[in-house]
Parts: C-alpha cells; sequence; structure tokens
C-alpha cells in the first residue's frame, strides 16, 4: 500500500498547471490519497489543483487492461480544476493515454468525503461492461456543490460500464 497524506497540522496545497493531462497517474494497486492531517482523520486538508485552462484533471486511476487497478481510494481530499472542461478525478481510463474517455477495469474502489470543485465532473469512472467490473465500487459522502465561478458543469458522478457501485 502507498498512501499520500498530509503530516499532522499540515495543509498541503499540491497545484501544478499541466494542459490536457493528469497531474497523478496511477496504475498499481492499493494506492490511497487522504487528504485527512489527523490520525484516522475525516477533515479535508489537502487540495489538489491543476490550475491550467485547457483540459486539466488530478488523477487517473488508469488499468492497464485487462489488469484491474485494485483497492484504489481517495478520500477526505479538495480538488480544484483551473477550467471545467475534463474531471477531477478519473477512474478506468487506459494509464498509457491521456484520454479520459478509455473503457478500464477497476475492482473495490472508494471516493468518499471529497470536495470536488470547477470541473466538468467530479469522478468520472468508465469501465468496460462485463460481470464483477467495479465491484465494491464505493462513493459516499462527497460535496459537488460548487457555486457560480466554481461550479461543477455536468455531473458530480458519472458511472460508465460498472458492475456493483454503492
Amino acid at each position: 500500500t502507498l498512501t499520500i497524506k498530509p503530516a499532522v497540522g499540515v495543509t498541503p496545497t499540491i497545484s501544478t498547471a499541466l494542459a490536457s493531462n493528469f497531474m497523478f497517474r496511477v496504475n498499481g494497486n492499493y494506492v490511497i490519497f487522504d487528504g485527512s492531517n489527523a490520525v484516522g482523520g475525516t477533515t479535508r486538508d489537502m487540495t489538489i489543483s491543476n490550475t491550467s485552462a485547457t483540459n486539466p484533471s488530478a488523477i487517473l486511476y488508469g488499468s492497464l487492461n485487462p489488469l484491474p487497478v485494485v483497492g484504489g481510494t481517495i478520500k477526505n481530499t479538495i480538488f480544484l480544476n483551473g477550467a471545467n472542461g475534463t474531471s477531477n478525478v478519473v477512474v478506468g481510463g487506459s494509464a498509457s493515454t491521456t484520454s479520459a474517455a478509455t473503457d478500464g477495469y477497476c475492482n473495490n474502489f472508494t471516493f468518499q468525503n471529497n470536495s470536488s470543485r470547477f470541473t466538468n465532473h467530479g469522478i468520472y469512472m468508465t469501465l468496460v461492461v462485463g460481470t464483477a467490473n467495479g465491484s465494491g465500487t464505493l462513493i459516499t459522502g462527497n460535496d459537488f456543490a460548487g457555486t457560480a465561478g466554481n461550479a461543477i458543469k455536468q455531473s458530480g458522478i458519472t458511472l460508465i460500464g460498472v458492475d456493483g457501485a454503492t
């Protein structure tokens, strides 16, 4: 397991301007982004921001087809893009391309207690249609309620081809 988490009491912002690409590309199992700066906490203390005005995205959990990405977690994190033309978090797309629309494979993914702003989709999960692809997916307790200049353009949650999300 690899965990990216701020130290106790630290409130970091991870920021860059990366056009038409993702700040983080995860194609391994059990990678956790936990934005709380407290041990076992639920506060949203870490911000991940791609400030580019051209198709910015933050995280791609991409499968190396047909092997699924397993056990990924993103929780307690604030996402803020520089434009609302793409998605903050994409799950299932191929990690070998910049495209967010490539179907993939994923199981046991958790997206919990995040805040997602100024984006097309808060989380966009696109999987190859198949029995149990996407099983164990949990999306819960997130805040997609942007206002005026930081609103979500289309949807907070988009699931395509997912078999088994709650």
